[in-house]
């Protein structure tokens, strides 16, 4: 039997965070919202590679009676600013805040059937803390429990916002019958580049399976996004600071517990495409890819799309082949089915949320106003 009350407190260390590590990870394998970018793992990685200037870790945790863990908000605290400014104070999701996306499918983690008094032992801390004048919880699927639990309780001033689509085809079914999915085009592209290439080319495609194929595999990777961008004149993922360490940081520990897909497709001996997933709870998480161009007239990416898919289809721990957000039209083409992801918004009555919405309101109505000019002109 769960407990029916627990006690919400507050973890602003990172020696706590460390220590929190074999609670977060039992409670993780509990858990009814479990998603891979809620580990402990990838969220401690990711504090240490992207915590922004001015921020603090908030994390909340969530016991019973007893002691036992029963949730975890993995959370932190920022103070933002304007112009230099220094104004509103913000809390998010660890993994979010930041320019740079990485985290999906995010959630307030409780234990199954402790749902409720989870979500109300921190929507209670939360109200009563005076130290925030924004939640913003980016990425949460729009039909989580736990967090319409959790707004529930916060009250009537919550805002669901939808951010994004989230495409995702299914891999418990032969292929057959998931490329019916796939738009006429895409299917036709795919069974001709498929022969074309075959034709011309010795073809390898694999899956890296030890820790020195995954290391080739990784360079590889690096290498053929990078070029990709560069030659559109884009500067690619692998150029953001830190970017490349903590991607192969998170790739060789997921490596190390079974959590990840990295394959590479091979033409004369040449590696042209490489994609990399992560994989919790039957989901292989479209992360990153990148794609010799050079072989583009037989639709290169699309045929290493495929045969991911495929792998995925014989792979028995592997239900489903997740796109991701972040928009990509190409993604329609291969799926109609999709989950909507929402942020969560608060804001604390106060002086810095009455300044921040007042510099909103004016920024807004100054590029109104420069709208307004231009088509004038025009």
């Amino acid at each position: 039997m769960v407990a029916l009350t627990c006690a919400a407190e507050l973890l602003a260390t990172e020696d706590e965070f460390d220590s929190l590590k074999p609670e977060w990870e039992e409670l993780f394998g509990g858990a009814v919202n479990s998603s891979f970018f809620l580990r402990w793992a990838w969220c401690r990685l990711w504090w240490s590679m992207y915590a922004p200037q001015r921020s603090r870790l908030y994390l909340l945790a969530c016991r019973s009676e007893s002691g036992k863990l029963l949730g975890i908000a993995p959370l932190y605290w920022q103070q933002r600013s304007f112009a230099g400014v220094r104004h509103i104070r913000d809390i998010n999701f660890i993994g979010t805040g930041i320019a740079l996306k990485t985290s999906e499918h995010l959630d307030i983690l409780a234990r199954i059937g402790a749902e409720k008094i989870v979500a109300t032992a921190f929507a209670e801390f939360l109200a009563e803390s005076k130290v925030w004048d924004r939640l913003s919880l980016w990425g949460v699927d729009e039909n989580s429990k736990t967090m319409l639990l959790f707004a529930e309780t916060l009250g009537n001033e919550v805002d669901f916002s939808r951010i994004d689509r989230l495409p995702y085809i299914r891999t418990d079914a032969p292929w057959t019958d998931a490329s019916k999915q796939f738009n006429n085009n895409l299917r036709r592209n795919i069974k001709n580049g498929a022969r074309d290439i075959s034709n011309r080319h010795a073809l390898t495609f694999c899956r890296a399976r030890t820790r020195n194929e995954m290391g080739v595999a990784y360079a590889e990777l690096v290498r053929l996004h990078q070029i990709r961008w560069t030659a559109k004149g884009k500067s690619g993922s692998f150029s953001i600071p830190n970017f490349e360490v903590f991607l192969r940081a998170a790739v060789m520990e997921a490596f190390d517990a079974g959590r990840v897909r990295l394959w590479t497709y091979w033409v004369d001996q040449k590696c042209a495409a490489a994609l990399v997933a992560f994989v919790q709870n039957g989901t292989a998480h479209y992360f990153q890819s990148g794609f010799d161009m050079k072989y583009s007239k037989y639709r290169i990416g699309s045929l290493m799309i495929a045969l991911c898919i495929q792998d995925c289809i014989a792979d028995p721990e592997i239900q489903e082949f997740d796109f991701m957000g972040g928009g990509g039209e190409y993604k329609d083409w291969w799926t109609q089915e999709s989950r909507k992801a929402v942020e969560l918004t608060v804001f604390r009555p106060g002086w810095r949320t009455w300044l921040y919405q007042a510099g909103k309101r004016s920024r807004r109505r100054l590029g109104q106003l420069k709208r307004a000019v231009v088509v004038k002109r025009a």
